[in-house]
């Protein structure tokens, strides 16, 4: 696939392509942005902060009216999927006004590392993150000098076995094989809370809570979101043996913004 891209480069940017094939996967993963643009942050250069959209609506948010059937829980949901964030490689979702994403450990990998990230509007910034946890497969990235951004809060009513939930995630646009998916941004699924697994505090490789909001590669870090539009759990993984897809639980969520001191809106 990195072969295959960097052939595809016009022969103007060949030293790009040249570096493309010389470049580490998993490195070329973290520096090529969310919008596809075919290139390479310099080595030597600090990636900028902000990237201007071209304005335009939130043509994403026809997923929700589409997948939410409930009026109540589609104007809670169309509330809060502003705030949802595409990675290159997983979801996320901003929790504070002032740039605070939260996002599974596994997306990110490490401490202090910068990454770009999308919003449905379009709008496009790098965050650095500052709280890492492996055992709990939880990370935080913030975005420096913000304070307006569109926010979800965090209930602040533990989920139960039944509760609903809204999954909003991003499909992989291609398969780990290299097939195109063809799958849209911002996809909306919706399912209920079918159970729990283990220690709450446990080790979530494969998340504690198990849900049934359809999900695909890409959704890792995706928020789950219940009738209010307040965050319950965090999508991070799926059982190859059952087909469940489970999350990290509210409690290590909570455990862990706490424990890290992260400011983040959670609901009255």
């Amino acid at each position: 696939t990195r072969d295959a891209f960097a052939d595809a480069l016009p022969a103007a940017q060949s030293a790009l392509a040249a570096k493309i094939r010389r470049t580490d996967m998993g490195e070329l993963a973290r520096r090529l942005p969310v919008d596809g643009t075919p290139k390479l942050l310099d080595e030597a250069a600090e990636p900028p902060r902000f990237r201007p959209a071209r304005p335009r609506d939130n043509t994403f948010m026809v997923n929700v009216d589409r997948e939410v059937r409930d009026p109540d829980a589609r104007a809670a949901i169309r509330g809060v999927q502003p705030a949802c964030v595409r990675f290159a490689n997983g979801s996320g979702c901003c929790i504070s006004p002032r740039g605070v994403i939260l996002t599974a450990g596994h997306v990110v990998g490490n401490l202090g590392l910068k990454m770009p990230l999308v919003f449905p509007d379009g709008s496009s910034y790098v965050a650095r993150c500052t709280a890492f946890s492996a055992h709990l497969d939880l990370a935080v990235l913030e975005i420096d000098g913000v304070d307006n951004l569109p926010y979800a809060p965090i209930s602040p009513v533990v989920p139960q076995v039944g509760t609903w939930v809204c999954a909003i995630g991003q499909p992989g646009s291609s398969t780990p094989s290299g097939s195109a998916t063809g799958y849209g941004a911002f996809h909306v699924s919706t399912g209920h809370i079918r159970g729990f697994k283990g220690a709450l505090l446990g080790v979530q490789s494969l998340g504690g809570l198990k849900h049934d909001a359809w999900t695909y590669w890409g959704h890792s870090g995706c928020p789950l979101f219940n009738s209010r539009g307040e965050i319950v759990a965090m999508h991070n993984s799926w059982d190859s043996t059952t087909a469940m897809r489970h999350g990290v639980t509210y409690e290590g969520i909570v455990y862990f913004l706490g424990k890290a001191k992260v400011d983040y809106a959670m609901s009255e």
